[in-house]
C-alpha cells in the first residue's frame, strides 16, 4: 500500500490510499497539497484506532468509510456486491495503512512524502506537519 496526493476531480488536491487500484481516499479537496498530505498522514497514524463501517451506496453497492474522532477521513474507493467484501477490505485497510509507503517520518518526526512515485511536483517532498 502507498499514499499519494494530486488533483481530484474538483482540481483540488486530495488523497488516496493506493495498492493496484485506488482502495481508499479522502472522499474531497484540500486547501492545499499540505493539508492533503496532513490529512493523510493523521490517517495512517490513526488507522488502526478508527472507527470503521460499512454502508449501502446510491447505486446499492456496499462500501466502507473510517472515522477519526467525529470526522470521517476516508472512504472505499471501491465498491462490494456483499457487505462482508467491504469489512474484509476496511480491515484490511485498517491492519495495513500504518505501514503504506509515500509518507515518511524526518528526523524531526515530521511527516514527509516518501520517494515519488510519478512526476509530480518536487513541491510533494517538502516536509508535512
Amino acid at each position: 500500500m502507498r499514499f499519494e496526493v494530486g488533483p481530484g476531480n474538483d482540481g483540488r488536491p486530495t488523497w488516496w490510499l493506493l495498492s493496484n487500484d485506488r482502495i481508499a481516499e479522502a472522499g474531497k479537496g484540500f486547501v492545499s497539497r499540505f493539508e492533503a498530505w496532513s490529512t493523510a498522514a493523521e490517517f495512517k497514524d490513526g488507522a488502526k484506532l478508527a472507527w470503521y463501517e460499512t454502508f449501502i451506496d446510491e447505486a446499492g453497492a456496499y462500501r466502507w468509510c473510517a472515522w477519526l474522532s467525529s470526522t470521517k477521513v476516508v472512504v472505499s474507493a471501491q465498491s462490494f456486491t456483499s457487505e462482508r467484501a467491504a469489512k474484509y477490505a476496511a480491515d484490511n485497510v485498517r491492519d495495513h495503512a500504518g505501514n503504506a509507503s509515500g509518507l515518511r517520518r524526518s528526523e524531526s518526526g515530521r511527516w514527509q512524502a516518501g520517494p515519488r512515485t510519478s512526476c509530480a511536483s518536487s513541491r510533494e517532498s517538502r516536509a508535512v506537519g
